[in-house]
């Protein structure tokens, strides 16, 4: 059962009380950035996690319903909310990685130009066009693999 002390802060903040909600971001911040920081080893990110946090909390103070004793649904959203900012990091990875392969099969084909055109039709409407030159970047293989034993000549003047 929780304290009347911690009840007393719990339906405070239910109620909006300005104070109580500046006393418990003053007692628990730098706690809670500690935490998140050990699990997403960024303190700026970390900083943003906690900070993201207390401003959702209070949103949506009024629909506040905490069982367990505040300190532990502090640190237990925190590790929470740090350990899902880690899994969409490495899911944006993982879509990083494959648009890499993805773009780079496009440019061997010189399909590049069209995929763009195709998936982003915004470009069109905005009056740009992307130019073939795309698809001649980076240099394909087979074209270094032509052309690695000849020997470039300097031009004169240089």
């Amino acid at each position: 059962m929780a304290s009347l002390h911690e009840e007393i802060l719990k339906e405070g903040l239910r109620e909006g009380n300005v104070k109580i909600f500046d006393y418990l971001f003053h007692f628990y911040y730098s706690g809670l950035v500690l935490l998140s920081f050990r699990l997403v080893g960024d303190k700026d990110v970390a900083e943003d996690i906690v900070q993201d946090f207390f401003l959702r909390l209070w949103a949506n103070r009024k629909n506040l319903v905490i069982k367990q004793s505040i300190k532990s649904y502090f640190f237990t959203s925190i590790k929470n909310k740090s350990l899902d900012f880690l899994e969409r990091k490495k899911k944006r990875a993982r879509e990083l990685y494959m648009e890499e392969f993805r773009i780079s099969t496009l440019m061997r084909m010189g399909k590049l130009t069209e995929y763009l055109m195709k998936y982003n039709p915004s470009v069109i409407q905005n009056g740009f066009t992307l130019d073939d030159h795309l698809n001649k970047l980076p240099i394909p293989n087979s074209e270094i693999e032509a052309n690695k034993d000849v020997v470039l000549e300097q031009n004169e003047g240089y």
